[in-house]
This record gives structure tokens, sequence and C-alpha cells, in this order.
């Protein structure tokens, strides 16, 4: 074990005078993290907000009440409603300021309460795809209601209207008494399709999956892009292998009593100790700012590392078979981005269809992320986790052993 040991050590000592290779496969993912946050925020769900520009020209009671609609419950905080004149919000909008302007023009109130064809303009913003279509929904239900409501009480609002000019002057008692009566007969026309209601709503929640925890906007990506990190720096450490062989390294090696398999461990383990120490400090940076359990934290860890032990030996097996430097690198590069797209790296497995999650499960990174996930929820099954860390233990020994096999039975003989 001395020539792991003095492997081990040299590969400690290259890594801290080369600090800057580390930190470009910890720079790509955590910048990508960075940029989230700032945009996102660091923790809690993330709603979507759409930005509506109003432009109210009738003024009215009534054109008050639809512009009114969204800010009432939910809509509220699904849409930032804000009052412009029609140049502001053109400019605006023609801008990609908003995503979408909504036009009242004058007599809305007076055509609706008449019966008479009026039109609400809502120019949208053709860089947005989602927001502007639910803009457009939430339009077309209330466009709909007014019309049903004018229908049902059109006639006394137009009464109480035309009577108190324009609600200018108090109603009179014979006027609240006429159209109390009125809409009283209107709501016993419609009594036999309104009470009961026509169409039952029954609300079913579907139970939640206890292995599926649910984190934070920011905690689902950083737990990403640690994988992400992990992929990038196995990658990175595998291709070590190649350096030794063209500096000689191994054709030394090869002339001593020491064995290859000592070498090999030796070049893992210091792979393991640098990522181990990054993933320490991103874990308790990412811990505490997305707000996850500091108790999960050392189980957390202890599989983060086991994770890196087994993509380090698959990555360094791959380079070990690969017949050039250039070769193994277009192999890894191969490997390594279906990989993030499937295991969940580039967009996190809640964001993914369910049918494809499930594949990205069974590559490394995606069981690794699951197991994560399960850990960092607080209340993991004993047993799959344990079954988790064996099997990868496991795995991570037998690509061990096929990687010395194959450096002792041709990648160092042709270093020599």
């Amino acid at each position: 074990m001395r020539l792991a040991w003095i492997t081990f050590l040299n590969d400690m000592r290259r890594s801290a005078r080369d600090p800057f290779s580390i930190l470009l496969w910890a720079g790509i993912p955590f910048g990508v993290l960075i940029l989230f946050t700032l945009a996102f925020g660091s923790g809690g769900d993330v709603k979507p907000q759409a930005r509506v520009l109003l432009v109210d020209e009738d003024s009215s009671l009534l054109s008050g009440f639809l512009s009114g609609a969204f800010n009432q419950g939910e809509l509220a905080e699904l849409v930032d409603l804000q009052p412009v004149t029609r140049e502001e919000g053109e400019r605006r909008i023609a801008k990609g300021d908003g995503t979408a302007l909504l036009i009242i023009p004058a007599g809305f109130s007076e055509a609706v309460l008449n019966d008479d064809p009026t039109t609400l303009r809502l120019i949208t913003n053709p860089a947005q795809r989602i927001l502007p279509g639910i803009v457009e929904g939430i339009l077309k239900t209330l466009v709909d209601g007014t019309f049903y409501l004018q229908q049902v009480l059109g006639g006394p609002v137009r009464e109480i209207m035309e009577s108190t000019n324009d609600l200018a002057d108090p109603p009179t008692n014979l006027l609240v008494s006429s159209v109390s009566v009125e809409i009283n007969e209107t709501i016993q026309r419609l009594e036999e399709y309104i009470l009961p209601p026509a169409i039952e709503l029954v609300v079913e929640m579907e139970e939640k999956d206890e292995e599926a925890p649910a984190f934070g906007f920011g905690g689902i990506y950083f737990q990403s892009m640690l994988f992400m990190f992990l992929l990038f720096g196995a990658q990175g450490i595998s291709d070590g292998l190649w350096r030794e062989r063209e500096e000689r390294t191994l054709s030394r090696i090869v002339s001593t009593p020491g064995r290859l398999s000592a070498f090999l461990l030796g070049k893992v383990l210091a792979g393991v100790t640098v990522l181990g120490g990054i993933l320490a400090a991103a874990l308790a940076a990412g811990t505490w700012l997305y707000d996850l359990p500091w108790a999960t934290y050392p189980a957390a860890l202890l599989w983060l590392v086991l994770v890196a032990g087994l993509l380090i030996a698959l990555f360094s097996l791959v380079q070990l078979v690969a017949t050039s430097r250039g070769g193994a690198s277009l192999i890894n590069n191969v490997i390594v981005f279906p990989m993030m797209m499937l295991g969940g790296s580039f967009f996190p497995p809640e964001g993914m269809p369910d049918w494809l999650a499930a594949i990205g499960r069974y590559t490394p990174n995606g069981y690794g992320l699951h197991i994560l996930k399960m850990l960092q929820a607080g209340a993991p099954d004993a047993g799959t986790v344990l079954s988790a860390f064996a099997g990868f233990a496991a795995v991570t020994g037998i690509a061990l052993w096929m990687a010395s096999a194959r450096l002792r039975s041709s990648f160092a003989k042709a270093a020599s």
C-alpha cells in the first residue's frame, strides 16, 4: 500500500498546484445555481407572475369591476396589474416590459349594459410563451362571466344607472323596491338551474409520494447541481491516467515492485478527497442557504462521497479502454451529457415527464440524486438506503477491479 500512499500524496500536491481546474469543474454547475438563486430566490415554491399593463379609457364602475377582478384572491398572486396610459403601455409592451397590454375602450360600460357589441383589446408579449396564455384565459373567463351577469342583472343595473345619473344621485325607495322585486323574480326563474348547482365539483387530493420529498425551488436545483459537479469532476480526475502515461510515470511504475492496482487506488482516493472537500463545503452552504435539514448532512455527505468514488472508477475504466486521450475525452462526453440530461442534472426530475424521470433513475447520477433526496427528506427508508450504499460500493469495487486489470494488461505496457 506504500505505492497507493505515494500516489495519493502526489495527486494531492498536483491538485494544490492547479486549483483552477477544480474551480472550472465547480464553476459551471454552481455558477448556474447562483444565477437561478439571484433570479428566483433561495427557498420556497416559485409562483410565476404575469405583469399586465391596463389602459382603462372607460373609467366606469363596470370597467373598475373588471380590472378589480385581477386583484382578488389567487389572481392577485398570479397577476401584477399596472394602470398605464395608452402611450406608455404600447411603448412598454413593444420593449417586452410586460406580459400583456389590456385596453378597455371608452363606452365599454354603456355597451355592456345596452347589450351592444364592444371589444377589449389584449396585446401579448411574443417573447413569453406561458404567461400570456394564462392572462388570455383569465380574461376570457371574466368576459364570459360579464356576459352572463349582464343577461341576468343587466335590466335592473341599467335601470339603476339611468335613474341615479350613473350613481351620482341616491336611489329612491320606490326604485330600490322595484329592482329588488325584479332581481328576486329573476332568481326564482333560474332557481332550478342554480339551486342546487347543475354541476357538482368534487375535489380529490392525490396522495403524496412519501419517497418524493418537497423541497423549495432552490433546494431542488442545488441537489441537481451537486451531481452535475460530480460528473464534471469525476471526468476531469479520470483524465489524470493519460497524463501519467504521457509523462512516463506509468513506465517507471511498471519497472518497480509496486502493484498497479495500488497506484490506481491512490489516484481514486486522491480524487475522492478533492471532490469530497468541495462537496463538504458546498453541501454546508446549500444546507444553510436553501433551508435543508442539518440532521441529514452527515449521511448526505457520505452518500455523495461514495457516488464520487463510483463515478471516478467508472470514468477511469472508460479512459483505460480508449485507445487515445482524445478518443477517451470524446467517449466520456458522449456518456456524460446524456447522463446529465436523463439523470436530473440539467433539469430536476420534478420538472421532467414521469416516464423520462423513471428512465433517468437507472443512471448512476439519477439514482444517486434519488437517494440524496430521500436522505435530505429526513425520513428515508432504511432498507432502500442501506441497499443503495452496499450496491454502489460493490459496483465501485468491480469497476476498480476491471480498471486495474486493463491497466496491467495493456495501458501501462503501452507506456513502457
